[in-house]
């Protein structure tokens, strides 16, 4: 398990209080995109995707978490 300085998305709008820059939604997004790449591969459908479940690291590095909901599927 890691630690995740920022906490969740949602608590990091509510912290910035303010509107985030196009340039932080598209990095925000393309790393949530490329999460879904990640597990697509793997075979794994999240299922639970919302803001409390995405957690933001050092550096604004997003990690999707929280894959109790989650199922694995067979992609062939």
């Amino acid at each position: 398990m890691e630690y995740c300085e920022e906490g969740d998305l949602l608590n990091y709008f509510k912290k910035k209080n303010k509107e985030l820059s196009v340039k932080e939604i598209l990095r925000i997004f393309k790393q949530i995109v490329q999460a879904f790449i990640v597990m697509n591969v793997k075979g794994v459908f999240h299922r639970d995707l919302k803001p409390e479940n995405i957690l933001i690291g050092k550096g604004m590095i997003i990690k999707v978490a929280d894959f109790g909901c989650a199922r694995a599927v067979n992609m062939t």
